[in-house]
């Protein structure tokens, strides 16, 4: 379903708060926002000082995109924009 009421949640910025991690539909056509959570989390505290978010952002992609796009179901091969902001302080 299409629908132009995006899911919208607030929270408290507190000092406890990793990341922010914005996606669209398509990525939780894959994966549950606690499984993505969960991945994200795993991987940022394994980050080394000179490597990017933006590689750990590409390997969840690599993670959830389809293999085969014409026998996926459309799973895995739409709306995969995603932005990862690591809050530090």
């Amino acid at each position: 379903m299409i629908t132009c009421f995006p899911e919208v949640r607030m929270h408290r910025i507190t000092p406890d708060l990793k990341f922010l991690f914005l996606a669209c539909d398509g990525i939780w056509d894959c994966m549950t926002s606690q499984e993505c959570a969960n991945h994200l989390n795993e991987r940022m505290n394994l980050m080394k000082p000179t490597e990017r978010l933006s590689g750990i952002v590409g390997e969840l992609f690599d993670r959830i995109l389809a293999v085969n796009v014409m026998s996926s179901a459309g799973i895995g091969t739409d709306n995969m924009t995603a932005v990862l902001v690591k809050f530090t302080g």
